[in-house]
């Protein structure tokens, strides 16, 4: 009789374990532990950014901007059939987000391809008004955040 009661009692407490959910990915942050992941498959961060949010690469409209007329400021885009993103840093009131590691900004997208997916911490996606706040103003496109692991960080 207590052994069925102790396996009742087992079997309540064990199924929840093996019930849960994995965590939900975050649309606009990448973890290290996908990082580490990607780093097999993907050895620059565009490239891991490129396959795991897409989402980060796309060009926002600009304010103001409508449609395909004027110039916005700051990395405006049209698309580009030779660039894996489809996008080429030219005209349309589009804009790339800019892209900031450890805070200091860097550069655009392209700059990307010149970090290895390895000694990354995380990738954020912040939206215009984050940025605004993390950064002041600038950065229509938001920001790519990158911020680099403790342990690879330059002294």
């Amino acid at each position: 009789m207590r052994r069925i009661i102790a396996a009742g009692i087992l079997s309540l407490v064990a199924v929840p374990a093996i019930a849960q959910k994995p965590p939900k990915k975050e649309q606009n942050r990448i973890s290290r532990e996908e990082l580490v992941d990607a780093s097999a498959k993907y050895s620059t961060l565009y490239e891991a950014i490129r396959r795991l949010r897409p989402q980060f690469l796309i060009p926002k409209m600009s304010r103001g901007a409508t449609g395909d007329v004027g110039l916005a400021p700051g990395g405006t885009t049209t698309r580009d059939p030779n660039d894996p993103t489809g996008y080429s840093p030219q005209s349309t009131g589009r804009v790339l987000p800019v892209v900031y590691v450890d805070g200091r900004p860097v550069g655009d997208i392209m700059v990307l391809k010149t970090y290895q997916t390895t000694g990354i911490e995380e990738v954020r996606l912040l939206t215009q008004n984050e940025a605004l706040t993390a950064f002041g103003a600038g950065p229509e496109g938001g920001v790519i955040a990158v911020k680099i692991h403790l342990d690879r960080q330059p002294s």
